[in-house]
């Protein structure tokens, strides 16, 4: 059985292998480097709207949400962007729906409407996961990265809450 709890300090440096252990040019415009830490462990904790995590029976972090705010102003206090990453050994087990499912009805007690993930187009499985989700492609930004000497083009999914 899958746990969904929100996450804390003791639960950062798991969230960290996770991030830099599963992220790669296929999947994200920026590779965490080793002096980043601090500044994503306070980002996750203190900046973000929202930070789930999912544990296992035994306590083990598997996987993680973390959710921002659109941006600076009031008119954007009712959107997310979000983050998700599960360990490798766990894809496939629900994981990722469950963080979603929880991450969303959070969003519905604060009253968000929308969740937004952005993703690589050459990260297919992230691309196939949401739209099994159902999620509807918002955007397709075409030549929004320069990595691995070529250009990477960005796809934005959205999830809408309470419709």
């Amino acid at each position: 059985m899958i746990t969904i709890r929100p996450a804390t300090d003791g639960d950062m440096s798991t969230v960290w292998q996770i991030e830099t252990g599963e992220m790669d040019e296929t999947k994200t415009p920026h590779m965490m480097q080793p002096d980043e830490y601090d500044g994503f462990k306070t980002d996750l904790l203190h900046h973000a709207a929202v930070t789930l995590v999912a544990c296992t029976d035994a306590g083990q972090v598997c996987g993680y949400i973390t959710c921002h705010f659109a941006g600076p102003y009031a008119s954007m206090r009712h959107q997310w962007v979000a983050g998700l990453a599960v360990s490798k050994m766990a894809q496939g087990e629900g994981i990722g729906r469950a963080l979603i499912d929880a991450v969303k009805a959070e969003a519905a007690q604060q009253a968000v409407g929308k969740i937004s993930f952005r993703v690589l187009a050459s990260n297919t499985a992230a691309i196939g996961f949401y739209q099994h989700l159902g999620m509807t492609q918002e955007a397709h930004h075409r030549r929004e990265f320069w990595l691995a000497d070529q250009w990477q083009d960005e796809y934005q999914y959205a999830l809408y809450v309470g419709v």
